[in-house]
């Protein structure tokens, strides 16, 4: 049971030297480091993905009390152009990144 947690505790990969010995080394991407800088990258590109999202669905709800609802594709895409047209998405833009 011991070599079972050792196991899922330590992710190995095998490895050869010079002397063509075999032995077992840790995976690069299980040090600290870099489970820090990938928490750090994913948070950040998701911060930023969540706000554009934020973002354009507030400025749509406004945009949205003046104006129908589009009804196809076509005048879809000119709701969403005309979303991040207005100055308050490009305020809003500049004060959340």
């Amino acid at each position: 049971m011991f070599f079972e947690l050792e196991d899922i505790k330590r992710r190995h990969s095998p490895y050869w030297d010079a002397h063509n010995v075999h032995s077992w080394v840790r995976t690069p991407d299980s040090t600290h480091s870099w489970m820090i800088e990938r928490g750090v990258l994913i948070g950040c590109l998701s911060a930023v993905m969540n706000e554009t999202v934020v973002n354009i669905v507030n400025n749509g709800r406004q945009l949205h009390k003046y104006y129908e609802t589009p009804e196809n594709i076509k005048q879809a895409g000119t709701f969403l152009k005309e979303t991040m047209k207005m100055s308050s998405f490009k305020r809003g833009m500049k004060s959340r990144l």
